[in-house]
């Protein structure tokens, strides 16, 4: 399980770095980044208008496939 774990945080924290690198006016600011041995809490900047998804589906730009069930 320490495999997983070790993979896992391998992977937020090259995130967390990339993220940190952008520079785009279309991706979101990480203020800062708190890590302790149990938990990462990331700050993002506060973009106000709702969820992309909710978004892009009000405005019919949705790029979605229907579930057949």
């Amino acid at each position: 399980m320490a495999a997983v774990e070790s993979t896992r945080d391998n992977v937020l924290t090259s995130e967390v770095d990339l993220l940190r690198k952008l520079n785009h006016h279309n991706i979101l600011k990480i203020h800062e980044v708190i890590d302790t041995k149990t938990k990462m809490f990331i700050f993002l900047e506060l973009v106000r208008g709702g969820d992309l998804y909710d978004k892009m589906k009000r405005e019919g730009t949705c790029l979605c496939v229907p579930i057949d069930g």
